[in-house]
C-alpha cells in the first residue's frame, strides 16, 4: 500500500499545462468622456452605434446612449397601463438584421414587436400579441439568425 501512495504521489508531481482557451482575445476598455448616469440596467442591448440600457430609472423603460462618447441621446418608452405603456417587463430581445426588439411585460401579458427606425429614438410597433393565460411567463427568450423566435414558457 505504501509503495502505491509513493508511485501515486510521484505521478502527480508532473505539471502540465492545460491548452483549454487556444485563442486568447485582449478585450479593451473605452474610457468615455461622459459619466452614464443610470440605476444598474436589468439589460444591456447594443444596437448600431447606440446602446440601450433597458429600466435605467423608475419612470422610462430605456435609456438610448451614443457608443462613441457614452452621451446620452434620450430615453424611450414609459411605465404605465396605457396602450404603449409597461408594468413589468424584463424579457427582451435584439435582432440586429432587421433592428427588431422584441419585449415581453409580464404584467398585461403581451409581447410586443418593435422595428428601429433610422433615430434611435424612435421604435415603431410592429405587432403585439396578448396571451389569455394568466398562467403564461416568458421566462427567456432569443431569435435565431434564420428569424425564427425562441421563447422558454413558464
Amino acid at each position: 500500500l505504501f509503495i502505491i501512495l509513493i508511485l501515486i504521489s510521484s505521478s502527480c508531481n508532473k505539471k502540465t499545462k492545460l491548452n483549454l482557451f487556444p485563442q486568447e482575445t485582449q478585450l479593451q476598455c473605452n474610457r468615455y468622456p461622459n459619466e452614464i448616469e443610470s440605476y444598474p440596467p436589468t439589460q444591456f442591448i447594443l444596437c448600431k452605434d447606440h446602446f440601450i440600457l433597458l429600466k435605467p430609472n423608475f419612470g422610462d423603460v430605456a435609456m438610448i446612449v451614443d457608443c462613441k462618447d457614452g452621451s446620452t441621446k434620450g430615453y424611450w418608452g414609459k411605465k404605465g397601463t396605457g396602450p404603449d405603456e409597461f408594468l413589468n417587463f424584463y424579457c427582451n430581445t435584439f435582432y440586429p438584421k432587421d433592428s427588431t426588439l422584441y419585449i415581453f411585460d409580464h404584467q398585461q401579458k403581451s409581447l410586443r414587436k418593435y422595428k428601429q427606425e433610422k433615430d434611435p429614438l424612435h421604435w415603431n410597433k410592429i405587432s403585439e400579441i396578448k396571451a389569455d393565460n394568466d398562467s403564461v411567463l416568458i421566462y427567456d427568450l432569443h431569435r435565431m439568425e434564420n428569424g425564427i423566435l425562441l421563447q422558454m414558457l413558464l
